[in-house]
């Protein structure tokens, strides 16, 4: 029996519930996810999106030079086009650990979507972003974040309230469980837990589709799928130096910082502390909302 004849007796509701039940194949959960696209995914709703409580603290962030040449060795089987001396350096962005105090907030479970980004294109622009309707419950990308600030604009004059980007310090404090894990899913980097180059998609794939991914808080794709925007300005942490990588030799010395990683690169970009930017040729850029509370 395939997998689409399973589930034609599954009503809408049900599919949308069963994309995220990691009882049952990647493979199965796809085709759920491609049929609620089509369908209209109900998990998804622009103007009143699925909102996390995360509770506020303080923690280490960044890490030090000790665990980023483990690190580095640990994945240079994947770095392997670039000397260990740049890896390092890039690496070497979330030096010094140094700690920090994160309020309380809310930020979505999912990143958004392209059928959410397409109700505030059509409003602002008078088009469609991503006419694809298969992938309407996917991440949009290739964002800027300019106009990543705008839809958070464009959605706080819809709905009254005060939606904005995560800070790093917000995002990082997500993505490490209170700087309790090296990713958001826990401490190891095994099966599939994030749509990155490891899982061989080559594409963007539904929000949510990686349960075993999530974040202690349930936080979906906070590891792969698309990099997310964060509001922050690339700067050294307290007592660190500028690291003057390709990024910054391209001229763009003030870029915000991205975070997490994506279904084109691989697994390390995961790591909860790993900061990096933009390239100009870059398509797999993103981003989730917050709100203070």
């Amino acid at each position: 029996m395939n997998t689409t004849t399973k589930y034609q007796v599954m009503s809408s509701t049900s599919k949308h519930t069963e994309i995220e039940n990691s009882k049952l194949s990647f493979e199965t959960r796809k085709v759920l996810s491609e049929e609620v696209a089509l369908e209209g995914d109900t998990r998804i709703n622009c103007f009143n999106p699925t909102m996390i409580n995360i509770q506020g603290g303080k923690f280490i962030m960044g890490t030090d030079m000790k665990t980023i040449f483990e690190t580095v060795d640990e994945f240079q089987y994947v770095l392997n086009k670039f000397t260990k001396e740049e890896c390092v350096d890039w690496f070497s962005k979330s030096y010094p650990p140094h700690q920090v105090s994160v309020n309380s907030f809310r930020v979505s479970k999912y990143l958004v979507t392209n059928s959410q980004f397409n109700q505030f294109y059509t409003d602002k622009f008078g088009s469609t972003y991503d006419s694809d309707i298969v992938k309407s419950n996917h991440p949009v990308k290739n964002i800027q974040v300019e106009l990543a600030k705008e839809y958070c604009y464009w959605l706080n004059e819809k709905t009254e309230k005060k939606f904005r980007l995560l800070t790093e310090e917000e995002w990082e404090w997500a993505a490490t469980n209170g700087g309790k894990t090296r990713f958001p899913w826990g401490n190891e980097k095994v099966g599939l837990l994030a749509n990155t180059a490891e899982a061989n998609i080559n594409d963007t794939t539904a929000v949510g589709l990686f349960p075993d991914g999530f974040s202690e808080s349930g936080i979906a794709d906070l590891g792969g799928n698309v990099e997310e925007w964060v509001d922050t300005l690339y700067k050294p942490y307290p007592g660190g130096k500028i690291v003057t990588d390709r990024i910054y030799q391209f001229g763009k010395t003030d870029y915000n910082v991205l975070r997490g990683g994506c279904y084109s690169l691989h697994l390390d970009l995961c790591l909860g502390y790993r900061r990096h930017g933009y390239f100009p040729d870059y398509s797999v850029t993103g981003f989730r909302i917050c709100e203070s509370i």
